[in-house]
């Protein structure tokens, strides 16, 4: 019995884990840049305008 104390190793840590998860779960998309269809924004003036009386 004690020589299979003795064989057995630690399983944690980054390499257990990946052990036990198995294959990639996520297909990860190729890098790009992303793109932002809207216009930009344009400040308030100081007056404040555009809302309800």
């Amino acid at each position: 019995m004690t020589t299979d104390l003795m064989k057995r190793k630690r399983g944690g840590g980054r390499a257990g884990h990946a052990k036990r998860r198995g294959p990639a779960v996520i297909n990860q998309a190729p890098w790009c840049v992303p793109v932002n269809p809207d216009r930009p924004t344009e400040p308030m003036p100081m007056e404040g305008g555009g809302g309800d009386p």
